[in-house]
């Protein structure tokens, strides 16, 4: 019979070799040009892996049979976030991705993010402009990653709707655009990344603010969302994140002096 040493030394073994196996899912990943820069063993049975596309990094779960691929927020039966402790444990990212554009091409699209009907959280100094689509997981993730930072008085967010992914987009974003200006901006954010939020009639003012959202977020040249615009602690710079940051980008982006 195996020590309880020995069968710890196993599992650990196996659970090594199961994630060095490549599965048919990350197979494909890989066959479109993304890198796997990191893989664990994750909760009932599947694997963590962090994917790299180029411009950014994101952590998926691999289903136990290899072939479906999950993004997204898993939480045990405690309620407890497991994807956080995952994110937690990922490798050490390198510094924030800059897009393409020009130092002078973001200076101006920080100046014409400022001229935008924009969703203000917080009212610390740092201001830094988000955009993002209501029907976006990816959005709604950035949302709840930004609450300590807002409580905190470390940052203003500067929310910026587009709708982009689906028709309800529109409708959805016109809800938060009424409910901001008689609740405030916190109640239809939560219930957008809880997915509760109801969606509204588009006026024709709402419907005039969002296409000035996305008349810049396509003349910038941006391409996804959430789409990150913030200024650079040590030398003032407008740079962009595309995508949600992990822990660690986003804490490169909040840097105190």
């Amino acid at each position: 019979m195996l020590s309880p040493i020995a069968l710890a030394a196993f599992a650990s073994h196996a659970a090594a070799a199961e994630t060095a196996e490549v599965t048919p899912v990350e197979s494909y990943l890989m066959s479109k040009g993304n890198m796997i820069v990191q893989a664990f063993p994750a909760a009932s049975g599947m694997k963590g892996i962090v994917v790299d596309n180029g411009a950014e990094k994101r952590l998926f779960y691999v289903t136990p049979d290899g072939k479906s691929l999950l993004a997204g927020v898993m939480f045990d039966t405690q309620g407890a976030n497991l994807t956080s402790v995952d994110l937690a444990r990922t490798a050490s990212v390198e510094p924030v991705p800059q897009s393409s554009q020009s130092a002078d091409s973001l200076a101006h699209a920080w100046k014409q993010a400022e001229q935008l009907k924009w969703l203000a959280e917080g009212d610390a100094d740092r201001v830094m402009y988000a955009f993002f689509d209501p029907n976006c997981a990816y959005c709604h993730e950035l949302w709840g990653m930004l609450r300590a930072p807002v409580a905190a008085g470390d940052v203003q967010v500067r929310w910026i709707p587009i709708s982009i992914l689906r028709a309800s987009s529109n409708e959805l974003n016109a809800a938060i655009y009424q409910q901001a200006a008689t609740e405030g901006v916190l109640i239809p954010m939560a219930e957008m990344a809880k997915r509760q939020l109801q969606p509204a009639t588009v006026t024709e003012d709402i419907r005039q603010n969002l296409a000035d959202n996305l008349a810049l977020f396509r003349q910038a040249g941006f391409r996804r969302t959430p789409m990150i615009l913030y200024r650079d602690r040590d030398k003032g710079q407008v740079k962009v994140f595309e995508g949600a940051p992990l822990p660690q980008e986003l804490a490169v982006m909040l840097k105190k002096e």
